[in-house]
């Protein structure tokens, strides 16, 4: 639509990418636009994580323009308080369902797959989350309880206010890690 709408006819890829950007980055900055796309209890959760010592990251199929962009406007600022890395589309050919942003992102935490545990919102992180070796809580804020149940994750909750440490934590499959 955003094409259409800005005259652009042909199948130009990177203008495309630049008009959704720019259209994007607008509606973050207009008032309440990083209200419209945080997950509820999210910076709860990852501060939580980060207080109980452990390890967080990105792994996003999004570029890095956008995932910057979206975790400034819901407040993930400075990125270190947050998150010891964040994994962007840009570095990858093969995006979800692929594993291999989430891979990367355990390589980048210093983590066995295994002791890594993913929230995902949509099937294809479902499945590269699978394909990675992790461990899988979805989250129903794209997705309906029951469609996201059919994915098969090792958990399922509404939102993200709704995860606490200690279940991330049962996630783990321990004899694997101790294995490891």
């Amino acid at each position: 639509g955003v094409a259409k709408q800005r005259g652009v006819s042909e199948p130009d890829v990177a203008k495309l990418k630049d008009l959704f950007f720019a259209e994007y980055l607008t509606a973050l900055k207009e008032e309440g636009g990083g209200d419209r796309i945080a997950a509820p209890g999210a910076r709860a959760l990852v501060a939580a994580c980060r207080a109980a010592g452990l390890r967080t990251a990105v792994a996003s199929a999004a570029d890095s323009v956008k995932v910057d962009a979206s975790l400034d406007a819901v407040g993930f600022v400075p990125r270190g308080d947050y998150f010891d890395a964040v994994v962007t589309a840009d570095a990858f050919e093969r995006l979800k369902p692929a594993p291999d942003a989430f891979l990367a992102a355990a390589k980048a935490l210093g983590a066995d797959p295994r002791s890594c545990v993913v929230i995902e919102d949509a099937p294809a992180g479902v499945a590269a989350a699978r394909a990675a070796g992790m461990r899988v809580l979805g989250v129903c804020t794209t997705l309906s309880r029951e469609q996201m149940e059919l994915e098969k994750p090792d958990a399922v909750r509404r939102d993200t206010s709704e995860v606490t440490v200690e279940e991330l934590m049962g996630l783990v499959d321990s004899t694997a890690v101790a294995a490891a």
